[in-house]
């Protein structure tokens, strides 16, 4: 699954993907609320994937 991930997504929707995990990261270690960042993270990442 990860294969297959990897042969059909572009590097600029990786790299935003990315960015928004890591801001997820960040959020969670400053005690933010770590299942609505996880949400968010999720929603975030549908949202750059059907940009695509």
């Amino acid at each position: 699954m990860m294969t297959q991930f990897a042969q059909t997504i572009d590097t600029a929707t990786l790299a935003a993907l990315l960015k928004r995990v890591l801001d997820a990261h960040a959020a969670v270690d400053a005690m933010a609320n770590p299942r609505l960042q996880a949400e968010n993270w999720w929603m975030a990442a549908g949202a750059v994937l059907r940009d695509q």
